[in-house]
C-alpha cells in the first residue's frame, strides 16, 4: 500500500520499481485521477449523513442547527472526509479547554478568517456573504494558525514537517536534536491540541496528519528548510556503517527510520554539497546491505551525478575529483552486485 503519491513526476519516476514488485498487489491511493499505466478506481466521498456521523463519532452528538451548519462545511470543502475528522478532532480539544465551546464558535473563528461564509438561506450567520467553495488546505491552515505557537513548538513541528508522515518516537527526535531539552513536554502540548496524534499503544510515540503535514510545510517552509540542512548533518553521524556494510549503534526500527528521513531529506534539500553526496551514498549503502540493490543502484547513481557536476564547479580542487572516483568506485562495485542476481546469472548459464 503506497499512500498520498500525489505529485505526477514522483510516480513517473518510481513506476519502473514498483512493476518489480512481483507476486504483489499494490494499492495507491493519490489525489491524482489519471495514470494509463494504472488502473483508477474513483473513491468519492461519505455522502453527507455518514460524514456527520463520522463527525460525532470524534465531536460526540450535535444539535439539529449544527447538523445544518456541517452539512454547509460538507458542501463547502467538497466533502473532503479528513477535514471533517480534523474539524471535530479540533472541536473536541477546544471544549477540553474550555467546556462553553461550540461549532458555532469554531465556525466564527473560520468565518472571521474569511474562509467560510455560510449561506443565508440557511437562516445561518446572515451577516455573512453567500457560501464560497474553499479547499482543505484552507480550513486546516485556518484551523491550524501558527500564531498560537512559542518557538519550541514551531521547531518540533518543522521536524515532523521535515521528516516522512510516520509514526515517530520521542526518543529519536532526541537523537535527531540533542539540544531540544524540553522535547517531550513540547509533544504532549502539541498532542493535546490536535496538532499531533499520539499512538495509543505506546506512550511516547506520535505521528502527524498528511493533510496538516502539507500545510506545515508550506506555512513553516522558511524553517523547515533549515531544519533540514541541520538534521542532515546529524543524519551523517548518526547512520554510520561498519567494515561489513552493517549499520553500528542504532536498532532495526531506528536504522529504518533515520534511512527513510534521509531519503526525504535527500528530495527535499537543492543544494549541491559534498554533504548531499555523502547522504545519497549513505542512503545507497543501507538499500546495499539489505539486499536491495535496486534502490541503492538508484542513490548511488544520484550521487555520481551530483559528484561529476561539482567535479566540473572545481575542476581544479582535487577533493572533488577524489569523490567523483570515488563515487565511480560505489558504481562499479553495486553494478556487479546488480548484474550477479539469480535472474541474469540464469540468464548467463544459459547462454
Amino acid at each position: 500500500m503506497f499512500d498520498s503519491i500525489n505529485e505526477l513526476t514522483e510516480l513517473d519516476e518510481n513506476y519502473i520499481y514498483i512493476r518489480q514488485l512481483l507476486n504483489f498487489h499494490i494499492a495507491i491511493t493519490s489525489r491524482i485521477s489519471e495514470f494509463e499505466q494504472i488502473n483508477v478506481i474513483k473513491v468519492d466521498a461519505l455522502p453527507v449523513g455518514r460524514a456527520i456521523k463520522l463527525f460525532e463519532t470524534h465531536a460526540g452528538n450535535q444539535s439539529q442547527n449544527d447538523h445544518q451548519r456541517l452539512t454547509s462545511i460538507y458542501h463547502a470543502i467538497g466533502g473532503n472526509t479528513l477535514v471533517i475528522e480534523i474539524l471535530a478532532k479540533n472541536l473536541r480539544s477546544s471544549i477540553k479547554v474550555n467546556p462553553e465551546y461550540r461549532l458555532e464558535h469554531l465556525l466564527a473563528n473560520l468565518q472571521r478568517k474569511g474562509l467560510l461564509q455560510l449561506d443565508e438561506n440557511h437562516g445561518i450567520w446572515t451577516d455573512y456573504k453567500k457560501l464560497k467553495r474553499t479547499t482543505p488546505r484552507d480550513v486546516v491552515e485556518a484551523i491550524y494558525d501558527l500564531e498560537e505557537l512559542d518557538n519550541d513548538e514551531k521547531k518540533c513541528l518543522s521536524l515532523f514537517a521535515l521528516l516522512p508522515a510516520v509514526p515517530v518516537v520521542s526518543a529519536q527526535l532526541t537523537l535527531l536534536v540533542p539540544a531540544f531539552n524540553n522535547i517531550n513536554s513540547v509533544l504532549a502540548s502539541l498532542s493535546y491540541r490536535g496538532w499531533l496524534v499520539p499512538d495509543a499503544d505506546h506512550q511516547n510515540k506520535y505521528r502527524i496528519n498528511q493533510v496538516v503535514r502539507d500545510v506545515l510545510r508550506h506555512k513553516l517552509r522558511q524553517l523547515w528548510q533549515e531544519t533540514a540542512v541541520t538534521v542532515r548533518s546529524r543524519l551523517l553521524k548518526l547512520v554510520t556503517f561498519d567494515i561489513a556494510n552493517n549499520i553500528v549503534n542504532l536498532s532495526k526500527d531506528d536504522s529504518e527510520f533515520f534511512v527513510g528521513a534521509s531519503v526525504q531529506i535527500s528530495k527535499d534539500i537543492e543544494d549541491r554539497s559534498i554533504e548531499q553526496y555523502e547522504l545519497l551514498q549513505v542512503i545507497s549503502n543501507y538499500y546495499r546491505s539489505n539486499g536491495r540493490i535496486d534502490f541503492a543502484q538508484k542513490f548511488a547513481l544520484d550521487a555520481h551525478v551530483l559528484a561529476d557536476s561539482l567535479s566540473d564547479q572545481h575542476e581544479n580542487d582535487g577533493k572533488y575529483t577524489f569523490f567523483l572516483g570515488h563515487s565511480k568506485g560505489r558504481l562499479g562495485q553495486i553494478g556487479m552486485l546488480y548484474f550477479t542476481r539469480p535472474p541474469y546469472v540464469k540468464s548467463l548459464r544459459v547462454v
